[in-house]
């Protein structure tokens, strides 16, 4: 298992400042697990840390926020494009994605879903506002709790380091990682 430390409130938007794809964790009601890919996401504030993401109004995953009023914005790391692949294959109505295709995972502490193990870091998040804009949803969560890989992340994310390597969607199936950091 990665070794995470604890992010405090004013440096958690840091994870998601570069903006890369994360997933989303939420639960159904029925307790279903699901996790979605989200390319539309970024911080709104820093103190306090709130973030946003952008859902399809008709995915399980707009409907999970919903109704628990909280999810989990994980920050996959590169090695981790074939589970955000997999996880952007099927619907969460249909299928229990951590059982389908074996993403070893582990709990939040404040919110009830599942953190893919080996992201490089995450966000757990009360829901502020929703915000309905034709066929999306646009979800506002507020900091609970946050943990990053420690070779990942200081007072920033590593970026130009291997550890601190993220996901960058370009459109359909194509993505990009960071490069070097110039400044």
């Amino acid at each position: 298992m990665n070794c995470y430390r604890s992010l405090a409130a004013n440096e958690a938007y840091r994870l998601v400042g570069h903006g890369p794809l994360v997933l989303v964790s939420t639960r159904s009601q029925r307790g279903r697990y699901d996790i979605a890919p989200v390319a539309w996401n970024c911080a709104v504030n820093d103190d306090p840390t709130r973030l946003l993401v952008v859902v399809d109004k008709n995915h399980a995953t707009a409907a999970n926020i919903r109704k628990q009023k909280s999810f989990i914005v994980s920050v996959p790391h590169v090695s981790q494009a074939r589970l955000v692949k997999e996880a952007g294959s099927v619907s969460g109505k249909k299928a229990d994605k951590f059982h389908t295709f074996g993403i070893d995972a582990f709990g939040g502490q404040k919110v009830d879903a599942l953190i893919p193990a080996g992201c490089v870091g995450y966000v757990e998040c009360r829901l502020i506002k929703t915000l309905r804009v034709e066929f999306v949803d646009i979800f506002v969560g507020e900091y609970l709790a946050a943990g990053a890989e420690t070779t990942a992340f200081g007072k920033r994310l590593f970026a130009e380091k291997a550890a601190g390597k993220t996901l960058h969607h370009l459109g359909g199936r194509r993505f990009a990682i960071p490069g070097d950091r110039i400044l």
